[in-house]
């Protein structure tokens, strides 16, 4: 009878990590304060444990790519510093040669999971070069949401504690 109450309490204070993990997530933003205009350059910040990337925010210039000759197709990439390694989590391409929707950075990039990790870099590279591929970057906005733990680590850590609840009723049991 008494198991199965250690139990119960258990599984509450599971739950109650759970729900307070759950109110604890928040947005992490992190401003472009590199130049303007360019083919591949990375800023570097203090790591936050994120694992996706919601939007991007632009003040007032929106941010875009392009290319200087319609014939030649541009691939724009964003590759985020997690955990140490550059991992790219977004490719476009195009053969535009001023801003249009499809290559302004708030419309077509948000919304992107990776692999919750530490975070601690942003880079946007093109090719090929083109001299100046993104243009008007500098100030804009990258907005991510922190990462919340796992439901496996919960339960994990609840059969933790009822581990240690059964060891403590023992110990009592033979003193």
């Amino acid at each position: 009878m008494k198991l199965s109450r250690i139990f119960v309490t258990s599984v509450a204070i599971a739950l109650a990590v759970t729900l307070s993990s759950a109110a604890q997530a928040g947005f992490v933003t992190k401003s472009w304060t590199g130049s303007s205009g360019f083919d591949d350059q990375a800023i570097s910040f203090s790591a936050i444990q994120v694992n996706q990337l919601v939007s991007i925010q632009d003040s007032s210039s929106e941010g875009y790519f392009h290319t200087h000759n319609t014939s030649v197709t541009v691939t724009a990439n964003l590759d985020l510093r997690i955990d140490g390694v550059w991992t790219n989590i977004w490719s476009g391409t195009t053969n535009s040669v001023s801003r249009i929707p499809s290559n302004t950075l708030s419309n077509v990039i948000g919304g992107i999971g990776f692999g919750a990790g530490s975070v601690d870099g942003l880079r946007l590279t093109g090719s090929p070069n083109q001299g100046v591929i993104y243009h008007s970057i500098d100030g804009i906005s990258f907005t991510f949401l922190e990462a919340v733990p796992e439901p496996t680590s919960i339960a994990l850590w609840g059969l933790g504690a009822l581990g240690a609840c059964v060891y403590t009723r023992r110990r009592r049991r033979q003193a």
